[in-house]
């Protein structure tokens, strides 16, 4: 193989790698889209699988990640569709970051908004526990002083 075959391939490849870094940061971005929409957008069923479906996507991403890394200083931008691809990256990488933004902003809302709502459970169940006892104790001490 020459030099400009080798050169040629090693080209092919990194197009490769972009292409499917592309693709896998856009199927990110649908699935932060979804994950975004209000919870009653879909069922715990739905959500449970938006998420796993986040999930596995993030790990596929980072291996990809990886492989890109190892060919880094090798990417010659000036090659015009390589340098499209990176621009596209780039673009699809700070979409992916103001979503996920987006949506972590609106989990700990959710998070804060049920927090209170457990807080407002357990002190009502406190107080009406301790009602019954009172109730339970007059009871007793009423009918002490018959018998």
């Amino acid at each position: 193989m020459t030099m400009t075959e080798q050169t040629s391939a090693h080209t092919s490849e990194i197009i490769a790698l972009l292409t499917e870094s592309n693709r896998l940061y856009a199927l990110m971005l649908d699935t932060l889209e979804k994950l975004s929409q209000s919870p009653e957008a879909g069922s715990d069923t739905q959500l449970h699988a938006r998420n796993q479906n986040f999930n596995t996507l993030q790990n596929l991403i980072q291996k990809h990640d990886e492989q890109l890394e190892s060919v880094r200083d090798e990417i010659d931008s000036s090659v015009g569709t390589i340098n499209d691809l990176l621009m596209i990256r780039m673009n699809l990488l700070q979409k992916v970051r103001a979503r996920n933004k987006t949506v972590t902003i609106q989990v700990e809302a959710i998070k804060s908004l049920l927090a209170n709502e457990i807080h407002k459970f357990k002190t009502g169940h406190t107080a009406l526990k301790g009602y019954r006892l009172g109730e339970q104790n007059s009871r007793t001490n009423y009918f002490k002083g018959t018998f």
